[in-house]
């Protein structure tokens, strides 16, 4: 299927899902958005490269993060994320290492190895290398300006994916008692009204709600790319 035309279809799907006229209307919006996702399930190992990077269900992105979103989707499990490569032309791990490791292992940063052989030196295993670095510039934490330059230098490439689609545009939401049907668009209202209507209590969460909103806040800013937003 052609990833334009997929892609387009389920915008207009979710705008629909946010924006339903009926009942009706919004089970046969959520049945389309589950055809697209079974689809996506099935034919993941051969999906067209322009998939990628697009937050649909089952995907892969292929993209760099600052050091703390990606330490939350880490310890989080929202997804996987796994080392891909450091861009031409970044600090390499001599340099950067040398600033976080204890003093017993910070020698061998002065030996001239790739970042690579350094890595396999210190006895890091390639499926830990990420969670190894994330882990390092956590000393760092008390010099946030400092930590984030350093992470920015080294250009480390990641691979997000997951075997949920709750990690995914379509399914990253949080759920609602009601749907509030549209029946029309509002146009005219007593706008002074409305601002001194008397405001209803707060609702209160429960600590897994909590979780919960925090999870869907922080997967939207991965899935869209995006880390400007007020919810940093």
């Amino acid at each position: 299927m052609d990833f334009l035309q997929l892609n387009t279809y389920h915008d207009l799907l979710q705008f629909m899902s946010a924006h339903p006229q009926s009942l009706q209307q919004w089970m046969h919006i959520e049945k389309e958005l589950k055809q697209i996702t079974q689809y996506l399930s099935s034919n993941r190992s051969k999906l067209d490269p322009a998939y990628t990077d697009s937050g649909l269900p089952f995907t892969t992105m292929n993209t760099r993060f600052s050091h703390d979103i990606l330490l939350w989707a880490m310890d989080s499990g929202v997804c996987t994320i796994t080392l891909d490569h450091f861009e031409k032309g970044a600090s390499d791990l001599n340099t950067l290492l040398n600033v976080t490791l204890p003093s017993v292992e910070r020698a061998e940063t002065t030996a001239g190895l790739s970042n690579e052989e350094l890595l396999q030196v210190l006895g890091i295993q390639p499926n830990s290398r990420l969670r190894f670095l994330l882990r390092e510039f956590t000393t760092l934490n008390d010099k946030p300006l400092v930590k984030d330059l350093l992470w920015e230098c080294m250009k480390v490439w990641v691979f997000i994916y997951s075997k949920k689609n709750s990690f995914s545009r379509t399914y990253n939401r949080m759920p609602v008692r009601k749907i509030f049907m549209h029946h029309e668009i509002l146009k005219k209202f007593d706008h002074e009204k409305l601002l001194h209507k008397q405001l209803p209590a707060p609702s209160k969460l429960s600590s897994k709600q909590r979780c919960h909103l925090v999870s869907v806040i922080k997967s939207s800013l991965l899935l869209t790319m995006r880390e400007t937003d007020t919810a940093t």
